[in-house]
């Protein structure tokens, strides 16, 4: 399942997010996938793990949750298996702004 999202602004601290996201999942450990894809002028970075499968009480099988934002305006989640989350990169880095 992917969702996408457009925010009515561009995101002004995206590092800052970057930041807040890694220190927020650390001390459990849950960061298991991180990722930044460039498209064109912008950069889209990912971070998320199996917190989806462990918040479900699922069995072993592989879901995953990835919360993506945007230099600019575009907000991505992705949840899916790991091996799909490539397909969602490569999806994700050939969305282009409308001019």
């Amino acid at each position: 399942m992917i969702t996408i999202d457009v925010r009515s602004r561009p995101f002004r601290n995206f590092d800052s997010w970057i930041n807040a996201m890694r220190t927020q999942a650390e001390p459990d450990g849950r960061r298991d996938f991180e990722r930044t894809v460039e498209v064109s002028d912008e950069r889209i970075a990912c971070l998320g793990g199996y917190q989806f499968r462990e918040l479900m009480h699922l069995p072993t099988t592989d879901p995953i949750s990835l919360e993506c934002w945007s230099t600019e305006r575009l907000t991505l989640l992705f949840v899916g298996t790991q091996e799909g989350s490539e397909e969602f990169y490569s999806i994700a880095s050939q969305i282009r702004k409308r001019k």
